[in-house]
């Protein structure tokens, strides 16, 4: 996902320490940076709908593009 979104550089972040080191060089590496954190131990409870469209459609309505789509409808 993080490659397909542009971000050159995604980590998993291992635990607090590496995620303090992580945030301390976000602009050392130049462009975006994708950290993804497990925040507990449970199972996820449902899987994300797997529909490319509706997901491009979700993103860039959330980085407020404004761009109308027939999703929109």
């Amino acid at each position: 996902m993080a490659w397909a979104d542009s971000f050159l550089r995604s980590h998993w972040v291992r635990d607090e320490s590496h995620f303090e080191e992580l945030v301390s060089r976000r602009f050392d590496d130049g462009g975006p940076v994708l950290l993804a954190a497990k925040i507990d131990d449970k199972p996820g409870i449902a899987q994300t709908v797997r529909d490319p469209p509706m997901i491009c459609n979700r993103f860039m309505r959330g980085l407020g593009t404004g761009r109308a789509s027939a999703l929109d409808a």
